[in-house]
């Protein structure tokens, strides 16, 4: 029979008698349990509170948790509260009396401003005195026992920054920052485009040329945020903006803009995207100023560390229509010819070699051919810093060939220069490595290490993960080499919004992700630093307390005989990898020959002499 100890809640009532302090300590049950199920029997303690009886007891269990008891009382609460929350809210709606809120004058018409001060009713005076300025509020008037939809000519939106003899006025149609249309009169100059002075009311124009309808610049940044952050396409922001409308303030909106989508995808999202790049970033105005792309963390250091990695989400359909113009961004994504010319003449890597190692399939090597021919841009093959800022990015037009990778590290050696050493964690690290030995480039050999992500190394053979396993790599420290499949998993999400587009937007598009994703690490380093320095200090001192106590037990073993295992082990890997060979023998010196023929020799003779002493003992039995 097992037993359980229930904790009890007890309540401490201090009380004073003839002068003299004492306390009585009483059982108190819990505050959910005073709603049980009907049936159940209930008694009273001698404060006069409910108890539970064994039914309740049976179906609750054990006493709950000082959280459980927490979240209990704020579901009581608001059950209290819902009902008066919904009354107070339903009275503001009803006028109660036709006396203005602020000359407390009785008019006959009562208005409100839904953007002022929504409960505080107002003559018309006192409306057109509040509102005397060009904005875009909405007015309600109570008529008909209700607060309906009123609107009136509002102030001109006056040019103050230029005046000459051809101002002229122009009514427009604008769409505030909750997605609401106003009738809006606004003046405007011809010695300036209509498009320029709309941008000083920080209004944005839907077309170039005599716009007709402008956009607050407050729905843009809510539409870019919501854009980058929560990966909101153009089509499902224009229907959250029907939403957020509640359905009696959708009658007396003034719609005459039916389709907003059809408004912001004819490129003012992408023009407005780019024109907060360049309000955020000061290198339009100075070129040596920080445009967003560069790491602050990697200083001039002699080694520089890279990551590659290819996402196939990010494909673009052939039928998304071709390039019309020159992408606005020229840096992240480099030049899409340039690569292509590279991969079309090289052709080192078209014939199958044996990579010795285990086998790999990306891109068009597990995608139907008929799927794959369909498609333009096949996935992003790109690369990150060490401290997973966004490097170098293009686009793949076939699966994830070796050629491609040997291009970005041409690209990275010309900026870095033939001094700095550069260490680069790939997934086939291992391939790509022995196809360079292959074909004799020993100007990358000599330049570049060759690294695989730490998790990536376990489904490689024994002999990748010494030789190319980060914590086996000199200099790499606890650098995982896992930054890029971070990257796709935040970038990986816009597939289904770029695989649509054309491939300047979608260009442009994707670098506005990755500088977002960028400022997001940016702000990040100073605090997860240290943090990193900290953890690094930490486990490199326990290591090493770790390490002297396995080595207690072994006499005349130390640091330097541990390293020189660490390095014969190295080299017979290396030795096997460089033959290519699964299950054939290491190709060992003749030294290390004769060693493996005493150990045998060892072997067959202690099994030859406990054979020996078997047979005397059975001997002396008989």
């Amino acid at each position: 029979m097992v037993f359980t100890k229930k904790r009890k809640i007890y309540n401490v009532n201090v009380e004073y008698q003839r002068g003299k302090k004492r306390k009585n300590i009483v059982s108190r049950p819990w505050r959910g349990r005073a709603k049980i199920e009907q049936g159940h029997t209930s008694s009273t303690d001698t404060t006069g509170q409910s108890i539970p009886g064994p039914c309740a007891q049976e179906s609750l269990g054990d006493l709950p948790t000082q959280y459980d008891r927490r979240k209990v009382g704020r579901l009581e609460d608001w059950d209290e509260l819902r009902k008066p929350i919904l009354q107070a809210f339903l009275e503001e709606q009803v006028l109660m009396k036709n006396q203005c809120g602020q000359c407390q004058k009785e008019c006959a018409e009562m208005f409100r401003c839904v953007d002022c001060v929504q409960w505080q009713s107002l003559c018309k005076d006192c409306l057109h005195l509040r509102h005397g300025h060009p904005h875009l509020h909405m007015f309600e008037i109570w008529k008909n026992v209700s607060f309906i939809s009123y609107s009136e000519e509002t102030p001109v939106w006056h040019n103050y920054f230029h005046r000459c003899d051809s101002m002229y006025l122009k009514p427009l149609i604008v769409i505030d920052g909750k997605g609401r249309q106003h009738n809006r009169t606004v003046e405007f100059c011809k010695c300036e485009r209509e498009a320029v002075t709309l941008v000083r009311y920080r209004l944005w124009p839907a077309s170039t040329k005599f716009p007709r309808v402008a956009i607050h610049f407050d729905l843009l940044c809510w539409l870019n945020a919501l854009l980058l952050e929560s990966h909101v396409s153009v089509k499902s922001f224009c229907e959250a903006v029907k939403v957020s409308c509640s359905k009696h303030s959708q009658g007396y909106v003034h719609s005459q803009v039916q389709n907003l989508y059809r408004i912001l995808i004819l490129e003012s999202v992408s023009e407005f995207r780019h024109f907060l790049y360049k309000t955020e970033h000061a290198s339009s105005v100075a070129e040596n100023l920080d445009d967003g792309t560069e790491c602050p963390a990697c200083f001039e250091s002699t080694t520089k560390i890279y990551s590659f990695d290819a996402d196939f989400q990010l494909v673009r359909k052939a039928s998304s229509g071709t390039q019309w113009t020159e992408r606005k961004h020229s840096k992240v994504f480099l030049n899409q010819p340039e690569v292509d010319d590279f991969v079309q003449s090289y052709n080192a890597d078209k014939k199958k070699i044996d990579s010795g190692c285990s086998e790999f399939q990306a891109g068009s090597n597990i995608r139907a051919k008929n799927k794959n021919k369909k498609l333009s841009e096949t996935a992003v093959f790109g690369s990150a810093c060490r401290h997973e800022y966004p490097k170098y990015f293009f686009s793949l037009k076939h699966g994830e060939r070796l050629c491609y990778s040997i291009f970005l590290l041409q690209k990275l050696m010309e900026e870095c220069g033939s001094d700095d050493k550069i260490c680069i964690m790939y997934d086939i690290a291992c391939s790509l490595k022995r196809h360079l030995l292959i074909h004799g480039r020993t100007d990358i050999i000599q330049q570049v290490e060759f690294a695989i992500p730490v998790f990536h190394a376990y489904g490689h053979k024994m002999e990748c993960q010494v030789l190319y396993s980060p914590r086996r790599v000199n200099g790499l420290g606890l650098t995982d080499g896992e930054c890029m499949e971070r990257l796709w998993s935040y970038l990986g999400k816009f597939s289904k919004i770029t695989k649509e587009m054309t491939p300047e937007n979608r260009i442009d598009l994707l670098v506005d992700c990755l500088l977002h994703y960028g400022r997001r690490i940016r702000n990040k380093l100073v605090k997860s630093l240290p943090e990193k320095l900290e953890r690094a200090i930490d486990m490199e001192k326990k290591s090493v307390e770790a390490l002297n106590k396995q080595l207690e037990s072994y006499t005349g073993v130390d640091d330097e005989v541990v390293r020189k295992w660490l390095e014969d082990e190295k080299d017979v890997c290396s030795r096997q990898s460089s033959t290519g060979s699964d299950n054939g023998p290491f190709d060992l010196t003749p030294e290390e020959q004769y060693c493996v023929a005493l150990d045998d020799m060892n072997v067959q003779r202690l099994a030859f002499s406990s054979m020996r002493s078997g047979n005397e003992r059975q001997k002396h039995r008989r």
